[in-house]
C-alpha cells in the first residue's frame, strides 16, 4: 500500500512540475535531413550536404498542453530558384518532466518555390493559392524538446500521410519520414 501511495505522489509531482516545462515562445535555427528514412541509401546520404536544408523554427506553446510550431527551411538558391519549405503544425504537448517536452501533432507541408518571375505554392501558381492549400500534403509530427536554462534542443520526425487537406487519408507513409533538429532560444 505504501508503495502505491509513494508512486501516486511521484506521478502527481511530475505532472504538476511539467505544467511549466515549455516556455511561451521559442525561436531558433533548424536543420533538416530530407532524404526519407526508409530509403536504402539513408546512411550513405548522411555524408552528402545536398540532403540537408537549414532554416528557422518558431514555436508558440499555448495552454501548457497545446503548441503551434512553424519550421521553415530554405534551399535551391542555385539555378532552380528559391525553395522555402514550411510545415506548420498544431501539437498536443505532453510535458514529461520539468525540462522535457514531447509534442505530437498534425501539420501540412507548404513548399514555396520561385522560378523565373513566378512564385508557386506546392507546385501550383500563386494565382490558384486556394487550390494549393487544399491539396497540401499532411504529415504527423513528433518532437522531443529538452528545455534547459532558456535554451531548447529539439529533435523532430515528420511522417507524411497519403491524403491531403481536402481528401484526408490518415494512412502513414513510413518510408517517406524525415528528421530535423532545432536549437532554440526561449522567451517568456
Amino acid at each position: 500500500m505504501k508503495k502505491k501511495v509513494l508512486l501516486m505522489m511521484i506521478i502527481c509531482a511530475l505532472c504538476s512540475m511539467s505544467l511549466f516545462s515549455a516556455p511561451l515562445l521559442q525561436l531558433g535555427a533548424n536543420a533538416s535531413y530530407n532524404a526519407p528514412i526508409g530509403d536504402d541509401a539513408f546512411s550513405e546520404g548522411l555524408k552528402e550536404m545536398k540532403n540537408y536544408t537549414f532554416g528557422i523554427e518558431a514555436r508558440v506553446n499555448l495552454f501548457d498542453w497545446v503548441s503551434f510550431a512553424v519550421p521553415a527551411t530554405f534551399g535551391g538558391f542555385g539555378g532552380d530558384g528559391i525553395l522555402i519549405s514550411t510545415m506548420p503544425s498544431l501539437n498536443l504537448n505532453i510535458p514529461a518532466a520539468d525540462f522535457l517536452d514531447i509534442a505530437l501533432g498534425l501539420g501540412m507541408r507548404m513548399d514555396f518555390h520561385h522560378s523565373g518571375d513566378s512564385w508557386y505554392i506546392n507546385g501550383t501558381s500563386v494565382d490558384y493559392a486556394g487550390n494549393a492549400l487544399m491539396e497540401a500534403r499532411l504529415a504527423y509530427r513528433a518532437a522531443l524538446t529538452f528545455n534547459l536554462f532558456g535554451f531548447g534542443l529539439g529533435l523532430t520526425a515528420a511522417v507524411p500521410v497519403k491524403g491531403s487537406f481536402s481528401s484526408f487519408n490518415p494512412s502513414p507513409l513510413w518510408d517517406a519520414s524525415t528528421l530535423s533538429a532545432s536549437v532554440m532560444i526561449s522567451f517568456f
